[in-house]
């Protein structure tokens, strides 16, 4: 899923940051910030497999198909 791949792709953005500043102040805040990124993205893998999540989306594609009859 590309909103699950655009979180890890953050995260490891983050991950060159910290790897590559010098100050200190940048390192801890990219660390924090990626290490809660990769946690939301794993939420976000669980979450895109739950059967709450498919009917979601069930409900938004006949939401869809519904607004293009109306127009």
């Amino acid at each position: 899923m590309i909103a699950i791949d655009e979180i890890k792709a953050t995260a490891n953005r983050l991950k060159v940051l910290a790897d590559n500043t010098e100050s200190v102040e940048e390192k801890v805040m990219a660390n924090f910030l990626c290490t809660n990124l990769i946690e939301i993205a794993a939420q976000a893998n669980l979450i895109s497999k739950s059967p709450q999540f498919k009917q979601q989306v069930e409900q938004e594609q006949s939401e869809m198909k519904g607004e293009k009859c109306d127009q």
